[in-house]
């Protein structure tokens, strides 16, 4: 999640050790034994999970089925968690900003919304918020909706305005503001006009130049599959990793949507309350979507938000192709890594795929890709991609042209680098070797996907996975702790890194098998001292299936 500084060697050197035990730290798991009624509106059902260990946590995950029109269920959404999604935005912006900070950052993120998202929203999206919104309004929270909208701004804040615009935002928050006590104090309605703007430029300013809620980059993420899993299964898992230790996880949210429209796919995208764009998901038909933040320069706010085009996707795809060939039909706005899944290629034979490949720009179609995004580029990379295999960089310490890449076969997996040539020359941090401080992010990322290489490898050198093995590749690389410029891979801490429970930022991790149409997600627990790293809980089998399939009970 946030910045990491450079690795040392040392360290290095002892979280590589940590990762090829790999049976050091055995993750446990837990079933959803009930899901409990705990709110209705119209069609729409919000849930609460009875697990069979009741003390893996203390608040358990929720699932909100929506159901009806695009305006009913974006009215059921807001009227049954408008008051959660507030508090979310309050733990993990209060977390982060000051209040004054908060004033800035909202007006900045109001503006996206207005001015560059809006042109690029579809139908059915502006359909759902407007029964947000007048949910907000019935609830007496008129707000909610563009607290709504603000996250997913946030979300898709990878390239924070500068020059002129920055200006031209701050001169319309100064008109709008009237008597807001943090505006005046910060720059005191005495002060010229110019002076006034310029006081808050500089908040913004000193706020980005800080990086440590801007440049969240700490994901992970793998797809297996073939002679790497058990029976040839598709076995995928993600790491999210994000601004920790905010309280937040007391409302862990699985939602779950139902489109109307006919042949639609229903789909659950996973989080907390409020996020209402999706970071990883699957649908009915086992498409299944991660992601990890990449490093390009080339980003945009002028797009459909990727977290609202993720659940574009799965609204329709039933194949891998189908998928990839979705996402690419509109342009990305940011640098994001995705892979994507399904239990089927195509729905066609061997010329289909050879099609498809041909299409996507890959040798073969493999049964999981990897979509390297940017705005206005794509690159689709398939398993054993040369691609990565000639991925090289010059080690600052030696002069040495050495390779960066890992690809695998029957498989594909992610940290927040590419290895798309095109990618590469647009790369923030292009050298993966680099000791400067500024560049730390790159060494980083290239350290975790060597630890995720390494937990792969180790793991299928014992056999072929299964859910548990693939939920304890999952678990080990998860960020568990920053101390000492590096991460944790076992639980409980390895003491050569000074770890706490507090540090590490994996607030969420997940294993999909689609096409069981199942899910086993850990989160992080408490909060202060006592708090703990999602890959160090337990992993519930929460047995979605049955929300997919539309089933008029799910009570168990």
């Amino acid at each position: 999640s946030f910045l990491h500084p450079e690795p040392h060697p040392a360290m290095r050197t002892a979280v590589a050790l940590a990762a090829a035990a790999n049976g050091a730290f055995v993750p446990t798991t837990t079933t959803v034994t009930k899901w409990v009624v705990n709110q209705t509106c119209n069609g729409s059902t919000l849930y609460v999970a009875q697990l069979a260990n009741e003390t893996a946590y203390e608040f358990p995950p929720q699932v909100i089925d929506l159901h009806g029109s695009r305006w009913q269920q974006g009215y059921d959404y807001a009227i049954i968690l408008h008051k959660q999604a507030a508090a979310v935005w309050q733990a993990v912006t209060g977390n982060e900003l000051s209040k004054l900070e908060l004033v800035v950052v909202q007006a900045v993120l109001d503006h996206m919304w207005d001015t560059e998202i809006v042109p690029h929203l579809d139908d059915q999206i502006k359909e759902e918020l407007a029964g947000v919104d007048q949910a907000s309004v019935d609830v007496g929270a008129p707000e909610f909706g563009r607290l709504l909208r603000r996250g997913v701004g946030l979300s898709n804040f990878n390239g924070p305005p500068v020059g002129d615009i920055i200006w031209t935002i701050i001169h319309d928050l100064l008109q709008r503001s009237g008597d807001d006590p943090e505006v005046a104090r910060a720059a005191p309605p005495s002060l010229p006009p110019a002076e006034r703007a310029a006081a808050l430029v500089a908040v913004w300013e000193a706020l980005m130049a800080r990086k440590t809620w801007v440049l969240n980059m700490g994901c992970s993420q793998f797809a297996l599959w073939g002679g790497n899993t058990k029976e040839g299964k598709l076995l995928q898992g993600r790491n999210w990793d994000w601004a920790f230790n905010t309280g937040a996880d007391r409302y862990k949210l699985v939602t779950v949507w139902h489109p109307p429209e006919q042949g639609a796919q229903a789909y659950f995208i996973a989080g907390m309350a409020g996020l209402y764009g999706g970071i990883h998901g699957m649908n009915g038909a086992g498409v299944s979507i991660t992601e990890s933040t990449d490093d390009s320069k080339d980003m945009t706010a002028k797009k459909m938000p990727w977290t609202l085009h993720l659940r574009q996707v799965l609204e329709t795809a039933t194949t891998t192709c189908d998928a990839a060939k979705k996402w690419i039909a509109t342009n990305s706005s940011s640098g994001n890594n995705l892979i994507i899944s399904a239990p089927k290629m195509v729905n066609g034979g061997e010329a289909e795929a050879a099609a498809c490949a041909k299409a996507l720009g890959v040798e073969r179609l493999s049964r999981a890709l990897v979509l390297e995004t940017e705005a206005g580029h794509t690159a689709v990379l398939s398993d054993q991609d040369p691609r990565e295999a000639a991925a090289t960089v010059k080690d600052p310490a030696t002069g040495r042209v050495v390779p960066i890449g890992r690809p695998i076969k029957e498989g594909v997996f992610r940290t927040n680098h590419a290895f798309d040539p095109y990618f590469r020359q647009h790369a923030m941090y292009p050298n993966t070797l680099s000791s400067n401080v500024k560049e730390a992010h790159a060494a980083d990322t290239q350290l975790r996907y060597e630890v995720l290489s390494d937990a792969i490898a180790n793991g299928t050198a014992r056999g072929p996975l299964d859910i548990p093995e693939a939920i304890t590749v999952a678990a080990h690389t998860g960020d568990k702790c920053h101390a000492n410029s590096s991460f944790a891979t076992v639980c409980p801490y390895d003491s050569l890194l000074e770890c706490s429970g507090n540090t590490g930022s994996n607030i969420l991790s997940l294993v999909f098998a689609p096409e069981d149409l199942d899910v086993w997600m850990a989160f992080e627990r408490g909060l202060g001292e006592a708090r703990t790293p999602a890959g160090c809980n337990p992993y519930v089998q929460l047995g979605l299936k049955r929300f997919l399939q539309g089933e008029t009970s799910v009570v168990v």
